[in-house]
């Protein structure tokens, strides 16, 4: 391959690889996440396909580079399927990580709050 460009249908970003040439792609990467289909360009060497996590497209690959069987192609996208599902499960985990810190704080400053207003008292 000479090139790669990604596009991730959820956080609407495109990811690049390559020479700046292989550019002009994005509505053609944006209709395949969302269509589910393929696109293929042999005068350019170019594949756009849909990447699909079970029967639901959740990116696009568009490839440049020496022509490769359907069954790679999809073994390509398959891995790119499960590693998209592997960051934004590690994202979650780091948001439920962040808001679980967040109410501890949050309970200790209360629980410090309420001991300073009864400490006089006393």
């Amino acid at each position: 391959m000479t090139a790669a460009v990604l596009y991730d249908r959820r956080s609407g970003e495109v990811y690049r690889a390559g020479p700046s040439d292989f550019e002009g792609l994005d509505d053609q990467l944006r209709d395949a996440a969302l269509l589910g289909t393929s696109f293929s360009d042999a005068a350019a060497n170019r594949t756009i396909s849909a990447v699909r996590l079970g029967s639901e497209p959740i990116a696009s690959l568009a490839l440049q580079g020496v022509a490769m069987p359907d069954s790679v192609l999809q073994g390509v996208a398959n891995l790119v399927a499960i590693g998209l599902e592997r960051a934004k499960a590690q994202d979650l985990a780091h948001q439920v990580e962040v808001a679980r810190q967040s109410e501890q704080l949050r309970t200790t400053l209360i629980d410090a709050m309420a001991h300073e207003f009864k400490t006089p008292l006393t």
